[in-house]
């Protein structure tokens, strides 16, 4: 009867251990799937062996974010979600590769909107319209990001760009599932100005969620006949 009593108790205690494994796969899984954890050991800059590709230009641009959330039919300031970013943009003759660093340094950000500093990749692929396009004008985007895919338009002297894209990895149960993008060069001033949205678009219906409007200062490659500070 012991010997019983001993073979169940061993039985139960392996089913128990067994249970426990499937119960933190699950949760692990269900992390993921969120986009909560193993976010170190994601890769978001595109990985190659070689150095980039020289480029017909690069620039450099310095600035801050401002966020607003979209609550009981007004726009709120929430600056705990404002952040300060980099974009190193490589210019090639007909796509672009781009990497942004953005850092929330405000105490009280509660980390809704992910990390405090963070990492994004895009490539954006410029074409043509066809013949039969209304808009020969433009120049057609096709946008491959860490974020998302989508497409967009610009003009030719790439002063005006808007994007558009389904955000990739985002629970289905998150306030939105898109993203906007719609930036403003003004090379003559050096400074760019962009706003990014986030928003939820379900059978033709669009719930606003976050609107986040940037500047940015151009550094664009210079030489100096002496050194520009000093102590």
């Amino acid at each position: 009867m012991d010997e019983k009593v001993a073979n169940k108790s061993s039985i139960d205690s392996n089913v128990w251990k067994t249970n426990q494994v499937k119960k933190k796969s699950l949760l692990l899984s269900f992390l993921t799937l969120l986009g909560v954890g193993c976010s170190g050991k994601t890769v978001i800059v595109p990985l190659s062996p070689q150095p980039y590709d020289p480029t017909e230009l690069t620039l450099v641009w310095v600035g801050r974010g401002e966020s607003m959330i979209y609550l009981n039919g007004t726009w709120k300031r929430t600056p705990e979600s404002d952040y300060d970013f980099t974009v190193v943009q490589r210019r090639y003759h007909n796509h672009w590769v781009s990497v942004k660093t953005a850092h929330r340094r405000h105490p009280n950000y509660n980390g809704k909107a992910g990390p405090r500093d963070q990492v994004m990749s895009f490539r954006v692929d410029f074409s043509s319209p066809s013949e039969k396009s209304s808009k020969k004008d433009q120049v057609l985007v096709q946008l491959d990001s860490n974020l998302g895919q989508g497409q967009g338009e610009t003009d030719r002297q790439f002063r005006n760009t808007v994007l558009e894209f389904s955000a990739q990895g985002v629970s289905r149960f998150a306030p939105y599932n898109r993203y906007r993008i719609t930036q403003h060069y003004q090379y003559e001033v050096g400074a760019l100005e962009e706003t990014v949205e986030l928003f939820k678009q379900n059978e033709g219906s669009k719930t606003l969620f976050v609107q986040i409007h940037e500047k940015a200062t151009l550094f664009a490659p210079h030489k100096f006949s002496t050194p520009p500070t000093s102590f």
